[in-house]
């Protein structure tokens, strides 16, 4: 069962020919309280290093340290030869150098026993691959430089188009606002309109 809800609670029974009781299991699927819990939705700056702790666990008291089991957007997390930047340490995922196909879902399994009752806990954290904020000035790209003279038909409607590349803010706070150069009009409103066009690749590319 794939992911697991609260739907699922129930009996579960296998019958052999329908006929022969041979397995009778009882679900029982509840959620906990992540009041106090670690984060579920984590922000990561590629090529820095960072770690990923099972949220949950920040959140069990006293109770005995589990052994947690990752997995990344369904298969399980294990340390490879061709991956030596990631270790699995303390019940955590180390990623000594972050790379943009670090983006997903990990989930953290492990083991409570609560009195006499056995649970499974499993936690989701979503990763988001970043990059710094920028450093650089907006650019310009239309109209060029800056400066552009156009014709416009006199009792017509016109629109006026600039196109400026940002680069990237986790919060972003880019904004292109017009103005009238003539004394005589300065004062009236101008309709405005803001359009964002995200860059593919990588949260963190310029954008315009």
């Amino acid at each position: 069962i794939s992911p697991v809800g609260n739907k699922d609670s129930g009996t579960y029974i296998c019958t052999v020919r329908k006929e022969h009781l041979c397995l009778n299991i009882i679900l029982n699927v509840q959620e906990i309280n992540v009041a106090g819990c670690g984060a579920f939705e984590v922000y990561l700056i590629v090529n820095t290093g960072d770690s990923l702790s099972c949220p949950t666990l920040s959140c069990q008291g006293n109770l005995q340290r589990p052994s947690v089991t990752w997995y990344k957007d369904g298969l399980m997390v294990v340390p490879e030869k061709k991956r030596q930047s990631l270790e699995l340490r303390d019940n955590k995922i180390f990623l000594i150098s972050i790379y943009d196909l670090d983006l997903g879902n990990y989930s953290c399994d492990y083991t409570q026993f609560i009195n006499t009752s056995e649970w499974i806990v499993r936690a989701v954290v979503s990763v988001n691959i970043i990059a710094w904020n920028t450093k650089h000035e907006p650019t310009i790209l239309d109209p060029p430089e800056g400066k552009k003279t156009q014709e416009v038909e006199l009792g017509k409607p016109f629109q006026l188009m600039c196109r400026v590349l940002f680069g990237f803010e986790r919060y972003v706070s880019a904004q292109v606002t017009w103005f009238r150069n003539n004394p005589e009009s300065r004062q009236d409103g101008l309709e405005q309109e803001h359009k964002r066009v995200p860059a593919k690749g990588l949260n963190g590319d310029r954008k315009s």
